[in-house]
Formats: C-alpha cells, structure tokens, sequence
C-alpha cells in the first residue's frame, strides 16, 4: 500500500468507518452522496466540536421536509430520479415545514442539552452509529481545520 499523505482520512478498518469516511477521490460525485455526507458532516462536527471546545453541540434532524433540494436541473434521469424520490418515495412520509422546524427550535431554547445532542423530531435522542464514529469526527476536525487555516491565517 502507498504511504499516507497527512491529510488522507485514516485507514479504513470496519464497515461503520467506511460508511463514514469519504468515497474514493475517483468516485464520481452525486448529489443525494453529497447531501448524506454533508448532513453526517454536521452530526459528526457538532460532537466533535463539544469534545474539544467545551461547549453543547447540537446536531438536528428535522426529518423529510419539502424543500427546494434537488429542483435544480440537470436534465435526464437525475431529473427523473429526483421526481421520483420527491412524489412517489418521499410526499407520503414528508412532514409539514413546522414539524421539521420543531427540532430546530427544540435545539435553539432548550436549557438541558449536552455537552452533544443530536436532536430528532422534537427530542434529544441517539444518532445512527456511523454518525457517533469518534475516529472520524476527530478526522473531519483536523481536515476542516487545515481547510480554513489559509483563509483564517
């Protein structure tokens, strides 16, 4: 195997951590990967963030809400996928926009969060085992901090 450069994530050991980690640099980028990593990347930042600053750190999920993602065009069948997923998958699960914004009003006023929550549906609760993955929040850190220290100097 080749040697690791500083800034490649760290060697990929399970399952859960290969959930996590990026895909390979030669994978070709999606939007819905995208959005599921950002969103992880969130979750795995905010209990990162408590760990080493000392403040709460609050992830939130407000569930399937309809919003404007995916309603940029592509054209073809990402078009049609994104149709799909929107008016067949997901509008018989979607929640009204104020029931998604009840976690996130939970989050800004509860006093009894922390030092990390992850909050779901109005309530604290467990995030999914690849999002409490510690090897990788410490390595999504390090490369966010690396990231920004040119621009922050």
């Amino acid at each position: 195997s080749r040697p690791r450069r500083p800034r490649d994530p760290p060697p990929r050991k399970t399952t859960t951590e290969s959930q996590v980690l990026p895909p390979p640099r030669d994978a070709p980028w999606d939007a819905f990967s995208a959005y599921g990593v950002s969103k992880l990347s969130n979750v795995l930042h905010a209990a990162e963030c408590s760990k080493r600053l000392g403040v709460t750190g609050v992830a939130v999920h407000p569930g399937i809400v309809p919003t404007a993602l995916g309603q940029t065009r592509s054209g073809g069948l990402h078009d049609l996928g994104v149709w799909l997923w929107w008016h067949v998958l997901a509008a018989p699960v979607a929640e009204p926009v104020e029931s998604g914004a009840e976690s996130v009003v939970f989050a800004a006023l509860s006093l009894t969060l922390g030092p990390f929550a992850y909050v779901k549906h109005g309530r604290a609760t467990r995030p999914a085992p690849h999002a409490a993955n510690a090897t990788a929040a410490a390595w999504l850190w390090e490369v966010s901090e690396g990231a920004v220290a040119g621009v922050l100097g």
